[in-house]
């Protein structure tokens, strides 16, 4: 249901307003993309004594999801080899974050 509602939310924005923000919703867009990649760096580095070796296959899953939706956690699963075990969890974290 989701790629439907996004649909008709889409359906009823004044493209023109959109595209007016074009510098300013990229550079947002940027801005909010390095803090996911930072973030996950250093809650890795800070993490790692108890996180498994792997777990920064995972996180870069999950933050694939974060800047650009499921597909992008179901590709960068397949790019970084993510485990099984670690995927199980990235599905019920990605809708916390």
């Amino acid at each position: 249901m989701l790629p439907t509602a996004v649909m008709m939310l889409l359906l009823s924005a004044d493209l023109k307003q959109v595209f007016r923000l074009g510098p300013a919703a990229l550079g947002a867009l940027l801005v909010g993309a390095m803090g996911i990649l930072l973030g996950a760096c250093l809650s890795t580095l800070i993490l790692k004594p108890w996180l498994p070796p792997d777990a920064w296959r995972a996180l870069g899953a999950l933050c694939g999801t974060w800047i650009g939706g499921s597909a992008n956690l179901i590709a960068l699963k397949e790019i970084l080899h993510t485990p099984d075990h670690l995927f199980g969890a990235l599905i019920v974290l990605d809708p916390l974050g």
